[in-house]
């Protein structure tokens, strides 16, 4: 597969969330998208309802999973027997997320077949705001 995901715990979110450049973060009363340097003071975690950090090579998901919070850590594979069919994608961002320069934010699709050997979309991760 050219990716792998492997489930972390809530604590290492928190001390590995600095490790990636980019956040998004869904709260109660607000939504904080930008640096990761520039949002990690306004985080309140017991608020957070889901997370996003992310780089070219990677992105950390926290989640509510059944009323459960989770989290993984989804890593490119970058072994040449690995690859898989993926392509990045880049869309508009909304007017009040235009903030330190970003317009755009991309999304990488991972590509597979289903057992009717049709074209399928097995994972979608953020990679990076532009």
């Amino acid at each position: 597969m050219g990716y792998q995901v492997t489930e972390i715990s809530l604590e290492a979110v928190k001390e590995k969330a600095e490790q990636y450049p980019y956040g998004l973060v869904y709260l109660f009363d607000e939504i904080l998208l930008g640096k990761t340097e520039s949002i990690k003071d306004k985080i309140c975690w017991e608020d957070c309802m889901e997370a996003r950090f992310f780089s070219e090579q990677g992105e950390l998901h926290l989640f509510d999973y059944n009323g459960e919070k989770k989290a993984v850590c989804v890593e490119e594979d970058t072994e040449e027997k690995n690859r898989q069919t993926s392509w990045i994608k880049s869309y508009p961002l909304a007017a009040k997320f235009r903030k330190e320069g970003f317009e755009k934010f991309k999304v990488k699709e991972y590509l597979g077949c289903d057992e009717d050997g049709q074209m399928e979309v097995l994972l979608t991760r953020l990679v990076g705001l532009e």
